[in-house]
């Protein structure tokens, strides 16, 4: 994330200095995504929000919903850990949107099943390999569709990296000015 981004999201360079690594690669993927895919139109995190009534939904379509279903660490020295970080990715597609008609009965668009199709190649080729400073490359683990009677096509991506978590290591204050002096005998 560049200074840049971080003024545009209200944040400070501190701030984001004390984040762990699953807001800041919340943050990075969000911004990618963004950067290299203006055809999504709501890209937040996974909150349910396909679950809710269909003639609710807090959303617009194409959609990515960013979840990070599991996490597991192992324990470093001073409080540090190694995290493997799974990010699965939701991505939503109104079908109802996409229905064709010619002559007043509805046909098969074999392009729009294409167009689907391309969004999640294009959602992979933006993700895998993505590196940070803070993590190792996102590396896709698996895809799945779900299967649903409400018009939306959901298309599940998962993706896994590694990333150290300081964020319950013990803090050492260096003060400056103070100088050791060693003996030599």
């Amino acid at each position: 994330m560049t200074a840049e981004q971080l003024t545009e999201l209200d944040i400070t360079e501190e701030q984001w200095a004390l984040m762990g690594p699953v807001e800041k690669l919340y943050l990075d993927v969000t911004q990618r995504l963004k950067d290299s895919l203006p055809e999504l139109a709501w890209i937040e995190l996974e909150c349910g929000q396909l679950e809710i009534p269909e003639d609710t939904y807090p959303v617009q379509f194409p959609c990515a919903l960013i979840d990070f279903p599991s996490i597991e660490t192992q324990d470093e020295t001073l409080g540090n850990q190694q995290a493997i970080i799974m990010l699965q990715l939701r991505i939503g597609i109104d079908l109802y949107e996409d229905l064709y008609i010619a002559d007043g009965n509805r046909t098969v668009d074999t392009g729009k099943a294409l167009q689907r199709l391309s969004l999640i190649t294009a959602v992979h080729a933006a993700l895998q390999l993505f590196e940070t400073d803070y993590s190792t490359p996102l590396t896709r683990a698996g895809i799945q569709t779900e299967r649903r009677d409400d018009g939306i096509k959901v298309f599940s991506l998962l993706y896994g990296c590694a990333a150290k978590d300081d964020t319950g290591a013990k803090r050492f204050d260096i003060l400056e000015g103070l100088a050791l002096k060693v003996n030599k005998a």
